[in-house]
């Protein structure tokens, strides 16, 4: 009886109030004292293993010292939400406005419910909540939502191994990324994925492109206008978008550390388009007997283009052998027939074509798109030259390229999309003779959208995602399109409410001690003491020590590290687009090269460039 008295609990149940829900309880049969769900050694045990994690986990790049205490930025809390294997999902959202916009006194602030949940179901909700009057907002309506980038489930984005869906990546994985700061792709660990059940959905489209966003998802535009001297690229909403200037599409990306030459390469381009890959048997009789030795790969090039045939011959060179036929009369699919040239077949031993496949780590054709990713920028574009000599074709000055297979098609998006080319929206280009249809890509003049000839409607509200980069970018392909875009950057409080014991990121501090210093006194001197003085710092306990200790390691790496290579790239852009030799800047930052600067010194010289946007 003892026992089951023990284990009975007060009953809640929700009730609705003026539509929304409120807790109320129900009147319990006995209310016991509510008990710790271990003894007090497993509470206080993994407590300090959470302390124990913080320490190794943690770098100082992931803290952040606020008021002389070093408070945890998000890049923190997403470690340790991976760590945990915590999720998180959108409650609600809301934008509340104070007065009337225009007049003195308007602002408007976005209040955002989250919800994190660990893995043994057990779940924590906050709220976060900003103020466009907290700060000087660089991009006011979007800065202070600063929540939901979201793009359709159906988008995918760019890893190592190729496109991917959102529950096909985990966090950590290396994924595209654009920088802004010097118009090119890196590859970076994807730090979070944000899922929502519904957002409301607006569509970009022009004759070649169309993509569907939320309305203040970001996208990379370079500015144009008679007040822009030069490039300037910044990340805007789609709902913020200016008049004048482009979307940046596509940038190049660094190549990789495969051992593959230009000229593997190039015949593996060759062999995934206008060649083929199959098996065979060798039949032999001896005496009374036939033996079948097998399979072998059998590896060969078809060619009748005059002007590739001598660049084929020479690729294949002493490790194949040629044979020329002439081929009767096709009808294409189109409905046409017409004569052929003669036609030039190029068999690759069988021993070159066991170490080609070798050194590119592959068993098949098929396994190609995997290995795209790891080529050299060489190898790269000698495979995008050969797909493109076998299977593309010019028209007005744009190459086009059409393909039956998949993976073949797969291999082209990749090397079209690390090499920078833009590509139109894959359509179909016929349905094709019992071969599935033929899709056609179009590589674009140029790898921008024209801004103003964009048009922009709403659509019906969809379920969403969103992956997190450092850059603030990612690269995406939705519905045919492959582009550059914006990612998001989601609150942290749940998470923190969930295993770090209340703690808040230090992103969400400085909002609002910059809140609380917008509506403080104003002091001729210094503010008058508090009632109560604060406890000395010998007397503090010891966490507050500990996080004064970090914080002070935070300014000493800060102002004696190298500079990051962010801040180079910053610099050097700079320097590029003003026309300024770099020894000039180095002179008077009294160095002798960029890369002596500390990382204190690189902040002040960006901070005094950026006041100078057009001389250095």
């Amino acid at each position: 009886m003892e026992e089951q008295q023990r284990d009975e609990r007060a009953i809640v149940v929700a009730e609705r109030e003026n539509g929304r829900e409120i807790m109320s309880p129900e009147a319990p049969h006995e209310v016991s004292i509510i008990r710790p769900v271990a003894s007090p050694e497993e509470v206080l045990a993994a407590w300090q293993q959470f302390q124990e994690l913080k320490r190794s986990l943690l770098t100082l790049d992931d803290y952040q010292e606020i008021q002389g205490r070093a408070r945890i930025k998000k890049s923190g809390w997403r470690k340790i939400a991976a760590a945990f294997g915590i999720s998180d999902q959108l409650l609600r959202e809301e934008r509340r406005e104070y007065g009337t916009p225009g007049q003195p006194g308007y602002y408007f602030v976005w209040e955002i419910s989250s919800r994190a949940i660990a893995p043994n179901g057990r779940y924590a909700d906050a709220v976060g909540s900003c103020a466009s009057n907290e700060r000087r907002f660089a991009h006011t309506d979007h800065d202070v939502r600063a929540v939901a980038h979201c793009v359709p489930l159906e988008a995918e984005i760019l890893t190592r191994n190729g496109f991917r869906r959102y529950d096909q990546v985990s966090v950590g994985e290396d994924v595209l990324a654009y920088s802004v700061d010097d118009d090119c792709c890196y590859w970076t660990p994807l730090e979070a994925i944000t899922v929502y059940p519904s957002l409301p959905m607006v569509r970009l489209q022009n004759r070649s492109f169309d993509v569907r966003c939320t309305p203040d998802h970001s996208w990379a535009v370079e500015l144009e206008g008679e007040r822009v001297r030069a490039p300037q690229r910044v990340l805007r909403p789609a709902n913020a978008l200016p008049s004048r200037g482009n979307i940046v599409l596509a940038a190049p990306a660094p190549g990789g550390d495969s051992p593959l030459t230009p000229r593997d390469a190039a015949l593996l381009g060759w062999l995934c388009t206008d060649g083929s890959e199959t098996a065979h048997w060798v039949t032999r009789r001896l005496g009374e007997r036939v033996y079948h030795n097998g399979p072998y790969r059998k590896l060969q090039i078809d060619q009748s283009k005059p002007e590739y045939v001598a660049a084929i011959r020479e690729l294949v060179g002493a490790e194949g052998r040629e044979y020329a036929s002439q081929s009767p009369p096709r009808t294409f699919p189109q409905g046409h027939t017409s004569e052929l040239r003669p036609s030039h077949r190029f068999i690759l031993q069988q021993r070159a074509g066991n170490a080609l496949f070798e050194r590119a780590g592959i068993s098949s054709l098929a396994d190609l798109p995997r290995i795209v990713t790891h080529l050299t920028v060489e190898a790269r574009r000698a495979m995008l030259l050969a797909m493109l000599q076998a299977e593309g074709h010019r028209n007005g000055g744009r190459w086009y390229f059409s393909q039956t297979k998949p993976e073949v098609m797969a291999v082209f998006e990749l090397l079209a999309t690390l090499e920078g080319y833009a590509l139109g929206r894959k359509h179909v280009a016929h349905a094709g003779v019992g071969n599935g249809a033929c899709y056609r890509y179009m590589i674009r003049r140029h790898r921008y959208v024209y801004l103003p000839s964009l048009r922009s409607e709403f659509v019906s509200s969809a379920p969403a995602w969103c992956p997190t980069t450092h850059y603030g970018t990612w690269v995406m392909r939705l519905d045919g399109q492959i582009t550059i875009t914006g990612n998001t950057r989601s609150k942290n409080r749940a998470v923190a409410d969930l295993v770090g014991g209340g703690e808040v990121s230090a992103e969400e501090i400085e909002g609002e001690l910059a809140e609380a210093a917008l509506h403080a006194p104003q002091y001729s001197s210094a503010p008058p003491a508090a009632a109560s003085g604060r406890p000395a710092q010998a007397s503090r306990p010891a966490a507050w020590r500990d996080a004064n200790g970090v914080a002070a390691a935070v300014r000493q790496a800060a102002a004696g590290e190298p500079a990051t290579d962010q801040q180079l790239r910053a610099i050097r852009n700079h320097l590029r687009r003003t026309g300024t030799e770099e020894t000039t800047i180095c002179q008077r930052a009294g160095v002798s090269a960029l890369e002596e600067l500390t990382r204190s010194a690189a902040s002040d010289l960006v901070k005094m460039l950026s006041r100078q946007p057009n001389a250095a």
